[in-house]
């Protein structure tokens, strides 16, 4: 977990292994996903196996402040919580002939006197979080509680995975999966009833988001799955790469990022006071180099 400042204020971001989007939440709540991310993010701020945390933070990072729960129902709630957590399994590969079957939080401790939860990572899943390298997804902590329904907090960690690339393909049985679907639901239900009420909840925080389906060939053409775009989140960080007072984008550029074409347009207001503008055509190579530049500008 980093803390950054946004708008005055602190951020959380959570930054773990892809692997972990492959963990199906079965049945969880919106504000169990809540905390169930708040975890993963103290767990990987103390670069540690074992984290507690106090009933009153808990109830503020999943929103339930204004629910005036007694401690017995709260207590209870964190109980719900933990069956769920405890049918969840993960499997790690230990080598080529070896795979280790777990739960990935064995250990849920309850303290109603003291009013702290302390929960316990198995030590064969704490790289997911602890040894985050190439492959991973990274988003705020405080933005993802703030999203309302389950199926778009799902979706959105998804597509934050591919934040670089800005597509999305997933099939239809993957989705259902993953975003733990209704086994009922026909597609044509998952389509409107899931995914288009979750692309509207999302547009704010994906730029240009979109989805359109997938039909494979045969008779009648059935749907096999979905394609999501929306602009690479580069584009926002080549923003904070420039020095001078006034940036802005064509929606060339950002249409053809989003398009996976390999060039687009800036326009950036010179120094020095002078009341010019230069604009220079960029490839994705310019690009990703600016991109790696202001990375390394907000770290300094």
């Amino acid at each position: 977990m980093d803390s950054k400042k946004k708008n005055g204020m602190s951020t959380t971001v959570i930054k773990y292994e892809n692997r972990l989007n492959e963990l199906v939440l079965e049945k969880f709540n919106s504000m169990e996903y809540n905390v169930f991310f708040a975890i993963i993010a103290n767990l990987q701020d103390e670069n540690t196996e074992k984290i507690s945390m106090t009933w009153d933070y808990i109830k503020k990072i999943a929103n339930l402040e204004n629910n005036h729960y007694t401690d017995e129902q709260f207590n209870q709630k964190l109980k719900n919580m933990n069956k769920k957590l405890k049918s969840i399994g993960y499997t790690a590969i230990i080598d080529e002939h070896i795979e280790r079957d777990f739960v990935l939080f064995p250990t849920f401790d309850r303290d109603s006197k003291k009013k702290l939860l302390t929960v316990y990572i198995h030590p064969s899943a704490a790289y997911l979080i602890n040894e985050v390298k190439k492959y991973f997804t990274m988003f705020e902590l405080q933005e993802f509680v703030q999203i309302d329904g389950k199926y778009a907090k799902n979706l959105y960690r998804l597509l934050k995975q591919y934040r670089n690339t800005g597509v999305l393909h997933i099939t239809i049985e993957d989705i259902r999966n993953k975003l733990d679907i209704p086994k009922n639901y026909t597609n044509k239900l998952v389509t409107e009833k899931i995914i288009t009420p979750a692309i509207n909840t999302l547009e704010k925080y994906f730029d240009g988001l979109t989805f359109s389906t997938k039909r494979g060939a045969g008779r009648g053409r059935p749907m096999i799955g979905y394609e999501f775009r929306f602009v690479v989140e580069e584009v926002k960080k080549v923003r904070k790469g420039f020095e001078t007072k006034s940036n802005s984008f064509c929606p060339e550029l950002k249409e053809n990022l989003a398009k996976k074409d390999t060039y687009g347009y800036t326009k950036t207001k010179k120094k020095k006071g002078l009341p010019s503008f230069e604009y220079k055509r960029w490839n994705l190579d310019d690009l990703r180099k600016i991109i790696e530049k202001a990375g390394e500008d907000d770290e300094d």
